[in-house]
């Protein structure tokens, strides 16, 4: 405590802009977003034999 009492100017800035620091993190979030499910791109696919493949390379 004695620290903080020779230093009141200095801890009292330090709490200051800990405390803005604080509020530009929090007001800067952007809500609306964070409620939003992203959305996902669908791959379509097809199931390919691979012994069928390798008998049309034979085939060629």
């Amino acid at each position: 405590m004695q620290i903080i009492r020779n230093n009141l100017t200095a801890f009292i800035l330090a709490v200051v802009i800990h405390l803005v620091f604080v509020a530009v993190m929090v007001f800067s979030l952007d809500w609306d977003s964070m409620s939003e499910k992203p959305k996902v791109n669908i791959i379509q696919a097809t199931v390919v034999d691979e012994k069928k493949v390798l008998a049309e390379i034979e085939k060629l």
